[in-house]
């Protein structure tokens, strides 16, 4: 009859509504669980782009040639990023090795840079880690076991509110600090 059809066509309507949302509310959970680690694509994106030796000698080279007034020239700066293994501080770890005027024995500075998805801010954050006494890990590029019995209580930090943020813009990564930051150095 006609009253059994409307009501086994309510019924069926009621089912798929139920399903609908039952697998609205699960697909989210069954993507994360394919997917645990959601930042898993960045942080191998900045490790492709961190990884390796950066120097801006042409910059130098060509504010020279081209009369830049002295105080507005680059001073010749080499980093070295190296991915480490420091067992004690959760992330991705980066050695970073960074010298004066193409010289190792002029060092800048040596820093611990350390990713790890931030899943508040849906982004991967970086979090810099300063050296006390970094002459003793001057060898640390050819040697990184030096850097493996480093704690964060052994590290200096800059404020959380320094931290950046890295997020994918197609084939590159858009920094930002975190938001709402109170940054003072």
């Amino acid at each position: 009859s006609l009253g059994d059809f409307v009501m086994t066509y309510k019924d069926s309507l009621a089912s798929i509504g139920v399903a609908s949302i039952l697998a609205l509310i699960c697909a989210p959970l069954a993507a994360s669980a394919a997917h645990p680690d959601r930042f898993s694509g960045t942080l191998k994106m900045a490790e492709e782009f961190l990884t390796g030796t950066f120097d801006n000698y042409e910059q130098a080279y060509w504010e020279k040639v081209l009369d830049v007034p002295e105080v507005q020239r680059h001073r010749r700066r080499t980093e070295i990023y190296r991915k480490v293994d420091v067992p004690a501080i959760e992330g991705d770890k980066y050695y970073a090795h960074k010298y004066w005027d193409g010289d190792p024995k002029k060092p800048a500075y040596r820093n611990l840079w350390v990713l790890f998805g931030d899943k508040k801010l849906n982004a991967v954050r970086i979090n810099l880690l300063t050296i006390p006494h970094p002459e003793t890990l001057d060898n640390a590029l050819n040697d990184p076991s030096i850097l493996h019995d480093l704690t964060f209580d052994k590290l200096g930090s800059m404020p959380r509110d320094c931290d950046s943020l890295w997020e994918p813009r197609g084939n590159s990564l858009h920094m930002t600090l975190v938001p709402g930051n109170n940054c003072w150095l």
